[in-house]
């Protein structure tokens, strides 16, 4: 069920396994830099400049946003809300908001991390614009767009910006850096250290595609393309769709999701 939309821990054993074993954990640890290239919100056709959200006004205006696309485009049946849609948005942001402030709260007051209005207000357009088209392209600022409302603010060769953090990997450690620079590891999970350095391109080592230069994946130890629905990931960010989930004990792939299962998963008070 697609909830709460940004986890800032992962655990740290199936990350380990990835270095080994090209294993993943699920699509919500999401991206930095990385994903589709070409992708992008639909053309809203304005001249109003960009949008700027406050930190505290964030989770209300995503959750408000998903719950009205949900309940507009899974449809009556699933939803069993005609006739009573407000009432229906009203239940889901209750649900919904208390787990997208958990998530997000932490991203949006980190003082190493910082906080971008601008590119804050960038995720809330796409994620209006998508959802009035019911587009699953509303993954994307979900998975990826959010990880960039941070800018970062460690320099080159700072090692602050240290992952690890007891059993899990800590995601919004792992985005201090400032523009232009990505976490990076050397000599993978344990043995060695990170620190704040320019993205690497295909072919060079990785433990998450937060190291990889825009556009690539992580798989199997090494900055690459993206992988297309069945095949291997580690991360979300690993795929094309955004969407890595386990395949076996110890496997895991990327897939595709319907716009109807996406909007209609959102909330449980959206899918009857």
């Amino acid at each position: 069920m697609v909830r709460a939309p940004l986890p800032l821990t992962v655990a740290l054993f199936p990350v380990a396994l990835v270095a080994l074993a090209g294993c993943s954990v699920v699509f919500d640890g999401s991206e930095h830099t990385g994903g589709t290239p070409d992708s992008g919100p639909p053309d809203a056709g304005s001249d109003a400049g960009p949008t700027s959200i406050a930190a505290r006004d964030l989770c209300s205006e995503i959750s408000e946003i998903l719950c009205e696309s949900a309940v507009r485009c899974c449809g009556a049946e699933r939803t069993r809300c005609a006739g009573m849609e407000e009432s229906c948005i009203d239940a889901c942001v209750l649900d919904y908001l208390p787990e997208c402030t958990a998530d997000i709260e932490p991203l949006v007051t980190d003082p190493v991390a910082g906080y971008d209005p601008i590119a804050a207000g960038a995720v809330v357009d796409a994620l209006r614009e998508y959802g009035a088209e019911c587009s699953v392209d509303a993954i994307r600022p979900l998975v990826v767009d959010l990880l960039e409302v941070p800018p970062g603010t460690l320099p080159a060769g700072d090692r602050g910006c240290d992952p690890r953090a007891g059993e899990e990997f800590n995601v919004l450690a792992a985005l201090y850096c400032e523009p232009g620079l990505e976490c990076l590891s050397e000599n993978g999970m344990f043995a060695g250290m990170w620190m704040c350095g320019r993205p690497r391109p295909s072919g060079q080592p990785c433990v998450t595609y937060l190291e990889c230069e825009e556009g690539l994946g992580c798989a199997g130890g090494r900055c690459g393309s993206l992988r297309s629905a069945g095949e291997p990931c580690r991360l979300g960010g690993d795929c094309i769709s955004g969407l890595c989930v386990q395949t076996g004990l110890f496997t895991y792939g990327c897939a595709d999701v319907g716009a109807e299962d996406f909007y209609c998963n959102i909330n449980a008070r959206t899918d009857g």
